[in-house]
């Protein structure tokens, strides 16, 4: 079977379309946690179309997806487009471990006591979205059904979640507006993997 280069080369060209999700508009790389478990992944990149052209990278994500398999769940194109230098594209993934798997990138969503039971440590500093106070580590697990998405700092990327955000932790920041929108910042040292957490109800 043919190496899928996803990662490598996709992660330059996969990014969304202006569309419509939960109330919000992405105009930036953003990662949509539903309620029922489904992720959507959207992204919008500048591409230099004199090395790609539209019909090339459509095929391209064709490809990636058919070729991907994996008893967790599936991936489905749901919106594509190349404008204006401008490649355009919506996935959406059954559940977190879908989206874990195909981008071969940490990610996980669900509750805090199912992330600390999948291994994360929570060792890092919160921030209280309340005050912009520190938050220490056992008031953020006090209540272990809130939910809570963590990912790999590797990208920039926003977090839109169907809820108010209550806790994050370093390279992550919130909108004033609104209260489900987080900003994951790119980590500077990429010699190491580091986490950012959001919890939120």
């Amino acid at each position: 079977m043919k190496r899928r280069v996803y990662p490598l080369v996709l992660a330059l060209v996969l990014m969304v379309f202006f569309c419509a999700c939960g109330g919000y508009d992405a105009e930036k790389s953003t990662i949509f946690v539903d309620k029922d478990g489904t992720v959507t992944e959207t992204s919008v990149e500048k591409m230099d179309q004199s090395y790609y052209s539209e019909s090339e990278l459509e095929s391209f994500i064709t490809e990636e997806i058919a070729e991907f398999q994996s008893t967790e769940g599936t991936v489905e194109e749901t919106g594509y487009e190349m404008e204006d230098g401008t490649a355009t594209l919506t996935l959406t993934y059954s559940n977190w471990k879908t989206y874990a798997d195909f981008n071969r990138r940490i990610f996980y969503t669900g509750t805090v006591v199912k992330a600390q039971a999948e291994g994360f440590d929570f060792d890092t500093t919160f921030t209280k979205t309340e005050d912009g106070t520190t938050a220490a580590v056992d008031e953020v697990l006090e209540i272990p059904e809130r939910k809570i998405v963590v990912l790999e700092t590797s990208i920039g990327v926003n977090i839109k979640v169907p809820g108010r955000i209550l806790y994050v932790s370093d390279h992550v920041t919130t909108d004033e507006k609104d209260k489900g929108l987080a900003t994951v910042e790119k980590s500077k040292n990429e010699s190491m993997t580091e986490l950012a957490y959001i919890i939120y109800k």
